[in-house]
C-alpha cells in the first residue's frame, strides 16, 4: 500500500522538483554569494509533502481522464487510481494530509528562524 502511494506520489516529479528548487539556491549563491544549508532542509522538507499533495489531489481530479489515456512518465497520472490500489477517497485524504504537513514544516521552519515568513507563503500558494 506505501509503495502505491509512493506511485501516486510521481517520484520523476519529484525529483525533477527537488532539481529546480536546487537550481534556485544555486542562482541565489552566485548572486548573493550566501547559502543557508539550514534554510535549504527546511524549505526542501516543507516543498517536497506540499508537492506530493498536489499530485494526489490531481489523481483525485483526474480519476475518469487517466483511466482513458496512455501513461508517461510525465503524463496520465500514476495509473494507481484505475488500478483500484488505493480509492479515490483515499487520494483526497492523502492531498490533505500532505498538504497539512507541508504547511506545518513551513511554519515550523519559520519559528525555527530557518525560512522567512515570505518564503513560508509562497511555498503554499
Amino acid at each position: 500500500m506505501i509503495a502505491a502511494y509512493w506511485r501516486m506520489a510521481r517520484p520523476l516529479m519529484l525529483l525533477s522538483i527537488f532539481l529546480v528548487y536546487m537550481l534556485g539556491n544555486l542562482v541565489a549563491l552566485a548572486n548573493e554569494g550566501a547559502f543557508n544549508s539550514l534554510s535549504f532542509i527546511w524549505g526542501f522538507a516543507a516543498l517536497l509533502p506540499l508537492s506530493m499533495s498536489v499530485h494526489y489531489i490531481n489523481e483525485y481530479a483526474d480519476y475518469e481522464t487517466d483511466a482513458l489515456t496512455s501513461r508517461t512518465a510525465f503524463s496520465g497520472g500514476s495509473g494507481v487510481l484505475p488500478e483500484g490500489t488505493i480509492t479515490r477517497s483515499a487520494a483526497l485524504r492523502a492531498a490533505w494530509i500532505a498538504a497539512g504537513a507541508g504547511a506545518l514544516i513551513a511554519f515550523a521552519g519559520v519559528i525555527a528562524g530557518a525560512i522567512s515568513l515570505t518564503a513560508a507563503l509562497l511555498l503554499l500558494i
